[in-house]
């Protein structure tokens, strides 16, 4: 799987783990239940972030800090990043919904 696979993999991962916290929000099952599942899915979620900066990381650089590459746990590897001022991600200064242009072009992306 070439990087930008792997990525758009975690992207969809990531929106349809969403989808289940969603879901089981709605859910009527007993509150724990849907509280330790809804959790672990937020833990996933974080994980699959940090895995996805990683990658985005090696593609802007062209690799990725050898002591953060076989991690699995985001707050090492978010740590890890932090220490070596690794920041090729942009950071928003204002926060909105996805263009229709923009989500075209990211599935087309993915699909190809």
């Amino acid at each position: 799987m070439n990087r930008m696979e792997n990525y758009c993999s975690l992207m969809w991962t990531i929106r349809s783990r969403f989808d289940v916290i969603d879901k089981l929000r709605q859910s009527s099952a007993d509150f724990f239940s849907r509280a330790e599942s809804a959790a672990f899915h937020g833990r996933k979620i974080v994980e699959a972030i940090a895995f996805a900066c990683l990658v985005a990381i090696d593609n802007g650089l062209k690799y990725v800090p050898r002591d953060a590459e076989q991690q699995w746990n985001a707050e090492t590897i978010f740590q890890n990043l932090k220490s070596k001022n690794l920041t090729v991600l942009p950071s928003p200064s204002i926060f909105r919904h996805t263009y229709a242009k923009e989500k075209t072009s990211f599935r087309h992306k993915c699909d190809s």
